[in-house]
């Protein structure tokens, strides 16, 4: 499998107790873990032009990430980053991401489902480059294959808006989503679900219609879906350390680095039950699954959603998709229907 460029690896920064305490205490920092003096100010503005009022907000992120870390016990560590108008970016890292490791804007998180924008924009970019002739085609035009048991009049704008009548089609390969064939062989075998006739009904789809997905940018394009979203989307703008799924050599430098934010579970009362739990073991954070494991730090994740802020265009000045196609997919079209 081939890949676009050598990930941006460092090492892990050293660790320091009480670590979401001083951090906190700390105040806001950069992606780059420096202190960010004038997030602090209560007065004046930044060089950028921001208002103190408006930098405060981060002040109030960290006291709900104060409360929720060191009061309700929901996280152990947390990435937060904003990019206001006018294009500055603030970034707080509180926590850790694993024992005695602190939070930093160069840990990759799994961004669970919302790598599911990242689909969106590898179908609204084979689409725009008339690869596919419309979201209202069949997925059995691509997959023919997946043309069986009710499936047949399943088109690829269903799937992106949840209406598909197959959310569980692949309920049985759930711990083995690293598994792509498999994956897609069993839902190409799957049968609408009862009651749920394709474009009637909404159901959330957490993966089987975004591996159908994945599979008809293969189909069309030629590469596997983590190389695409690397070589067409990732590199593009500006997001290096960005995948979804990524291969042996990649995961072994990064999880050499540490830099790999685990998933853990707390009790109510703060007690890690484990250290890693789903979505943080190795064949897991290598697996392509277009739903849900896009994986990055989450300054580098922002430049998606600016891109679709400034049309398609990225910070860098590479644009990836027409500002038509981006008032495509961000239209409104499921009104009324409601996830059942």
């Amino acid at each position: 499998m081939r890949r676009a460029s050598e990930p941006n690896v460092a090492a892990p920064a050293s660790s320091a107790a009480a670590v979401a305490a001083a951090q906190i205490a700390a105040g806001p920092r950069s992606a780059s873990g420096e202190a960010e003096p004038d997030a602090v100010a209560e007065t004046v503005s930044d060089p950028n032009g921001n208002s103190a009022a408006a930098l405060a907000t981060l002040q109030r992120t960290l006291a709900v990430l104060r409360e929720q870390m060191e009061v309700k016990n929901w996280h152990t560590g947390a990435m937060v980053s904003v990019i206001r108008e006018g294009g500055e970016q603030l970034d707080v890292a509180v926590g850790e991401v694993r024992p005695g490791m602190p939070m930093d804007g160069k840990a990759l998180l799994n961004w669970m489902s919302t790598s599911k924008v990242v689909a969106v924009i590898a179908i609204a970019q084979l689409l725009e480059r008339s690869k596919l002739g419309s979201e209202k085609e069949r997925v059995c035009k691509y997959v023919p294959e997946f043309g069986r048991y009710g499936k047949e009049l399943i088109t690829i704008e269903h799937l992106l808006l949840h209406t598909a009548g197959i959310p569980y089609a692949d309920v049985s390969m759930w711990s083995k989503m690293h598994k792509w064939d498999e994956v897609i062989a069993t839902i190409c075998e799957a049968k609408v679900e009862d009651g749920m006739s394709p474009g009637t009904k909404a159901a959330y789809h957490p993966y089987s219609a975004w591996f159908l997905l994945g599979e008809i940018v293969r189909r069309v394009d030629g590469r596997t879906f983590d190389v695409y979203c690397r070589e067409e989307i990732f590199l593009p703008l500006g997001m290096p350390d960005c995948y979804v799924g990524m291969d042996e050599s990649t995961w072994a430098q990064y999880h050499a680095a540490g830099r790999f934010a685990e998933l853990r579970t707390i009790t109510p009362k703060g007690k890690v039950l484990a250290k890693a739990t789903v979505g943080t073991q190795p064949d897991e954070v290598k697996a392509t699954v277009p739903g849900s494991n896009g994986r990055g730090p989450a300054p580098q994740l922002l430049r998606i959603f600016e891109c679709l802020m400034l049309g398609g265009v990225g910070r860098n000045g590479t644009r990836i998709l027409k500002q038509e196609t981006v008032d495509m997919i961000t239209k409104r079209r499921r009104i009324g229907m409601y996830d059942v």
